[in-house]
């Protein structure tokens, strides 16, 4: 049996737990030099049709490290620019019978829809302002790495909240496993209140700031032409950002990257103890190599 990974909101608390400790299975193991190539030979298409660094690359580490084939495919080398839709490039490649896709696209709920027109599995590396379900694995693998538990953390989440898939996918999964999640930024990239249930949008910085277990940061989405009425990214950083006064001994720091110094976050943290920002790129690996083995797999259960 195979599976999907298209948001967290489908995502049930036993299969995020069984991801979770798949993933910390995978990072002892590698940590302790007996890491196992157990999809061996598999292949795996990466369209990854937007700008990525981090997560591309994160991806195809984990398929590596497990023994799969990975083929990239980039929309400017591919036949969309040949008029080509991506529902026909999926289609035609799905006849080569990979073991799975990985999707980046600007188009909200492209991976539900593909859906339609393929059995392959699909992981939704992130789509339009709609879901980033990889990473709020990873965010919540960081914070019970450090934290031991989710439930009852207090989690801020600060920046250009309406334009950010990483902060729809985070309140998701993290009120799923228990969190107190509030959302802050300039009032134009903050939704409705009535955005997400159980979700709390906060008033001030200081509220946004003050008593929180964990606090992630969101940098503005200018490629998504947000930001239109921020008057100045130092204004930003001004009202916005962060520095070392700013946070608490207790509270860890996320960034699901790129960040940007001095908008978000002044260039003093990023040495502190308590800065998560580069172990998120490192558990986003193993994350992922859990993400596989459940679509691919099944999560078939451990020997």
């Amino acid at each position: 049996m195979s599976n999907n990974l298209l948001d967290c909101r489908s995502l049930t608390k036993d299969t995020i737990k069984r991801i979770m400790k798949k993933a910390a299975n995978y990072k002892n193991d590698f940590i302790n030099g007996r890491l196992r190539p157990e999809l061996s030979g598999k292949t795996v298409f990466m369209l990854f049709l937007e700008p990525s660094t981090r997560t591309r690359c994160s991806f195809e580490m984990a398929i590596k490290r497990l023994g799969m084939i990975p083929i990239n495919i980039y929309g400017s080398f591919s036949s969309i620019t040949k008029g080509e839709t991506l529902e026909d490039t999926i289609l035609n490649l799905s006849k080569m019978h990979p073991s799975a896709f990985v999707i980046r696209h600007q188009d909200s709920g492209i991976c539900c829809r593909l859906l339609d027109i393929t059995d392959i599995p699909i992981v939704n590396a992130g789509d339009g302002t709609h879901a980033h379900p990889s990473q709020a694995l990873l965010d919540l693998f960081t914070i019970l790495e450090k934290k031991g538990t989710a439930k009852g953390l207090n989690v801020s989440i600060i920046g250009d909240i309406l334009s950010s898939r990483v902060a729809k996918s985070d309140s998701e999964l993290l009120t799923k496993m228990g969190c107190n999640v509030t959302l802050f930024g300039p009032a134009t990239m903050l939704p409705e209140r009535s955005y997400m249930p159980n979700v709390k949008i906060a008033d001030s910085m200081k509220e946004a700031m003050s008593e929180k277990d964990v606090i992630i940061l969101l940098r503005i989405q200018l490629e998504r032409n947000s930001g239109g009425n921020i008057s100045s990214l130092n204004e930003y950083h001004k009202h916005f950002g962060i520095n070392q006064k700013l946070i608490e001994r207790k509270t860890i720091i996320m960034h699901p990257g790129p960040f940007n110094r001095g908008v978000e976050l002044s260039s003093d943290i990023l040495k502190l103890d308590n800065i998560e920002i580069f172990n998120q790129v490192e558990n986003g690996v193993f994350v992922r190599m859990a993400i596989f083995w459940w679509i691919i797999s099944g999560g078939r259960k451990e020997k």
